[in-house]
């Protein structure tokens, strides 16, 4: 995966670790990978996946729209409309977005605790 952000030349510098963390996470959870989600599919699942992903790049990488436009191949309003619809799904109690953060959080909490168990 690096190799394809510096081919690609994002901002002209190596993405913050954020991004590959998120980026990897993401695909742990749902098995969508960079390609799926710079890719042109309107399947529900990858795109609310997608959505959720520029909610995380925008929350927790704390990424500018044109940012994650360009790393999710699309354009910066899109990556606002994603992140919006996102925080519109938090409040509607959607079972798809909160089995999805579920998912994203217990795999994040796992990392945690197996980093945690490996320090001296």
């Amino acid at each position: 995966m690096l190799s394809y952000w510096i081919m690609t030349g994002v901002n002209n510098s190596l993405p913050l670790p954020a991004d590959f963390i998120i980026i990897n996470r993401i695909y742990t959870v749902t098995g969508y990978t960079i390609d799926d989600l710079r890719g042109e599919s309107r399947k529900e699942e990858l795109v609310l996946v997608r959505h959720y992903c520029m909610f995380l790049l925008r929350k927790k990488a704390r990424l500018i729209w044109k940012q994650i436009g360009v790393m999710l191949n699309r354009d910066h309003s899109t990556a606002m409309h994603g992140y919006n619809k996102i925080c519109n799904l938090f409040d509607s109690k959607d079972r798809k977005l909160h089995e999805l953060i579920e998912r994203y959080h217990n795999l994040k909490m796992n990392e945690s605790s197996t980093t945690a168990s490996h320090r001296p």
